[in-house]
């Protein structure tokens, strides 16, 4: 859990997110936890996550130029994106 508040130091943004998907014609959801300019800061938080939430955590980067993205999911429920939102934002916050 401290080194999950260790990298939140060094994100270049660290808003929770919860973005929209589709998946086999169906709409899922992600969260965007954060976007770091290493992809080794990004990866660290990615292996904190998974252990901590028990989610589905990926990392991507659009282009060259653009930051790696961490986001959780798919999550097939609403519902249960918001918890998550909430959980992780309670951890950002207890920092």
């Amino acid at each position: 859990f401290y080194f999950l508040i260790l990298f939140w130091a060094s994100i270049v943004h660290a808003d929770v997110n919860i973005k929209t998907t589709t998946k086999n014609d169906k709409t899922v959801y992600l969260l965007q936890v954060g976007a770091f300019p290493h992809q080794k800061n990004a990866e660290e938080l990615q292996k904190n996550l998974t252990h901590s939430l028990k989610q589905p955590v990926l990392i991507y980067r659009p282009d060259i130029k653009s930051p790696y993205i961490v986001q959780v999911g798919p999550i097939d429920d609403f519902e249960h994106a918001r918890e998550l939102k909430k959980k992780i934002e309670q951890m950002v916050e207890a920092k």
